[in-house]
Formats: C-alpha cells, sequence, structure tokens
C-alpha cells in the first residue's frame, strides 16, 4: 500500500513532528508499505531527509499562509501527487492538510485518516474534523470527538503516541536540575514556569539549577522577561533531540495551560526517569495520577508551581517511587510498536 502522510511543519520542537519522527521509519521497515511525506516547511526538514524518507515541501500546505488562492492551488497539487504515486491513503497530522486531502480525496477515491493531536477552539472556515478515519491520540480527544457528534465512534479509534524507549545509564546530578522545554508559544505556559523560578527563596536556588528550551514567535518576550530577573533561569535555545537531552535532568516541569493530547515530550521524560511536574492541562487524566505518577500545581499558577519546585527539591530523594510508577505505566501505554501495529490494522481495515 502506498501512504502519503502530511503535515503542517515539521519542527524541532514539536510532539507532532516527534509523533512522524518515531513512526515514520517503523513503517518504512514494513515491505508491504510505501511512504510519503509532504509539509509546509519549518526546521527539521533535514532531519527527517536523514531518515531516507521521500519528502516533498510545499509551502502552499503550511497553514500560516493560507489563503483561499493558496488552498486551490494545494488542491490540484495533491490531486496530482496523487495519481502520479498511485497514492491510496493520505494520512493527514493538522486539520488544514486534513480538509485538502479530505477534497482530493473525493476525486481520486483515495481513503483519508486525520490524526488529532489535541483539541482547538471552534472558530475559523475549515472542519477540524474532516477525514473518513480519524485517529485520536488521548481518551479525552476520542470523548470530545463523540460526544459532540463531530464523526461516529466507528469512524474514530484510540491509537497512543509511541515513543522509543531510551538507554538507561543515567546518574543522578549533584544539584537537582529542572527543565522546561517546548514550542515558545502562547499556551505552553513556559511564563509560568519562568515566573514560578523567580518566586523560589535564595536557598532553594543554590541547590538546584533551572532551564527552559525551545523555539518560537513567544521566543524574544520570554527571553526579555527572563532577562529582568535576578537569577534568570539558563535559556538552552532549541534542542534537535529531547529525547536525550532528558537523560540530563532530573525534572521535567510541563506547564502548559492549553488543551493538549498527552504530550509526547511527558512520555519522553518519563522514559528518561524524570521526576514530572505538571500543570491540570485537559488531556492530563486518565493517564496521570497526581498520587501516583508525580506532582501535579493548579494550571496558570506560578505559586503553585513554586511551592511544587520547593517540595520536589526538598523530597526528591523519597519521591523515586513516583518517578518509577510513571516509568512504568508510560512503557505499558506508549509502547512505539503497539503504536505501528494498530496503525497498520487501520490502513489495512479502510483499504
Amino acid at each position: 500500500m502506498k501512504v502519503l502522510f502530511i503535515t503542517n511543519e515539521l519542527l524541532n520542537s514539536c510532539g507532532v513532528s516527534n509523533h512522524l519522527y518515531y513512526l515514520l521509519p517503523e513503517l518504512k521497515k514494513l515491505p508491504n508499505i510505501e511512504i510519503l511525506l509532504l509539509c509546509g516547511g519549518g526546521d527539521a526538514v533535514d532531519k527527517f531527509k536523514e531518515l531516507s524518507i521521500p519528502i516533498i515541501v510545499d509551502a502552499k500546505f503550511n497553514h500560516k499562509y493560507r489563503s483561499i488562492k493558496r488552498y486551490l492551488f494545494a488542491l490540484l497539487c495533491l490531486y496530482r501527487l496523487i495519481k502520479n504515486n498511485n497514492i491510496e491513503i493520505i494520512h493527514s497530522h493538522n486539520h488544514y492538510a486534513a480538509s485538502i486531502a479530505f477534497y482530493a480525496s473525493k476525486i481520486t477515491k483515495t481513503k483519508t485518516i486525520l490524526t488529532n493531536h489535541g483539541l482547538f477552539p471552534e472558530v475559523g472556515i475549515l472542519n477540524h474534523y474532516l477525514a473518513d478515519n480519524i485517529v485520536a491520540v488521548n481518551n479525552h480527544i476520542y470523548d470530545y470527538i463523540i460526544s459532540n457528534k463531530f464523526a461516529d465512534n466507528l469512524k474514530v479509534r484510540l491509537i497512543r503516541n509511541g515513543v522509543p524507549l531510551s538507554g538507561l545509564n543515567k546518574s543522578r546530578n549533584k544539584k537537582i536540575k529542572f527543565l522546561a522545554a517546548s514550542r515558545l508559544v502562547k499556551g505552553k505556559g513556559i511564563d509560568v514556569f519562568i515566573k514560578a523560578v523567580s518566586l523560589l527563596p535564595a536557598n532553594y536556588k543554590e541547590r538546584a539549577e533551572f532551564y527552559f528550551a525551545g523555539k518560537g514567535e513567544l521566543e524574544d518576550a520570554l527571553l526579555k522577561v527572563n532577562k529582568n530577573l535576578k537569577e534568570p533561569v539558563i535559556f538552552l535555545g532549541e534542542i534537535k533531540n529531547l529525547k536525550d537531552e532528558l537523560m540530563k535532568y532530573d525534572v521535567f516541569v510541563f506547564p502548559s495551560i492549553s488543551e493538549e493530547g498527552f504530550p509526547i515530550a511527558m512520555t519522553e521524560a518519563a522514559f528518561a526517569k524524570n521526576l514530572i511536574i505538571t500543570s491540570t492541562f485537559r488531556g492530563l487524566e486518565p493517564i496521570f495520577d497526581k498520587n501516583e505518577d508525580g506532582l501535579i500545581f493548579r494550571i496558570n499558577n506560578a505559586v503553585d508551581l513554586a511551592d511544587k519546585i520547593k517540595y520536589a527539591i526538598d523530597k526528591f530523594p523519597k519521591l523515586t517511587g513516583l518517578v518509577e510508577a510513571f516509568y512504568i505505566k508510560v512503557i505499558e501505554l506508549f509502547d512505539l510498536q503497539r503504536m505501528v501495529t494498530e496503525i497498520v490494522k487501520l490502513y489495512t481495515e479502510i483499504l
């Protein structure tokens, strides 16, 4: 079978891109699947080219540059691409690409799939759930789609993101090292983390180190806020391989104030045996339990996050049970081969 993947941009600091980075090499190993990747650009294109997967970069498929004219040209371009490559399945990973794919498929009779990685405000012209089949990466996304009747349960299935297991040759640091990492965009809450660190008493700052990393439209604003602190958080810039970088840290902080699927970054942090401190973002349950898996602070609340950071510093040796419990859980829930098997099963069924 020939499968075309479409995504908005390939980015180093992006859960959707990481999902594809783990999935596509596994599919490539299978003898009965040929894959082609189409994207609208991004800073991780070269990293994906190293996977020896055919990639087409076309800005017409970038949501950032959308217009009616570009949409129509993208539709024509996709039609030709499907016909020239005998594409049987189009697997989209954002709603803009899925919309273009859906209408192209009506002419070509191609099957369409949309993997929905998060929830978005119901604004704009385009339907956010336009595909023959929809994959939800988390329970609350699945429930949301069904309860709002965007699709029936025969069209929607739950397939969790899979992440390859990290090596565990890890030693603890003399000072506890905290890391928050994400795209530096609205809703990710990195400013909440920076403010929380600024609220810590000096004796706590002496016992720990604090870092944040990423790239995005709010980078300059966040750096300015951070620079104005008496003791700023260390900014690492963009991390191209977060999975390996996390092995250097003890605590991963996820301060999101957005709707999320279950973030790949949190899964990677668990595989690296980091203690997780996370906001109460929608999507946390039913995966993460505050009594069993890590520490939770109230969303968009820097004071509460500062309290959890202090607690982690004071009690860190006694919190290893939480780290081990969540590590075992993510191995079970986010197994890479299980994800691949379920996706291939979906492909086979719809053909």
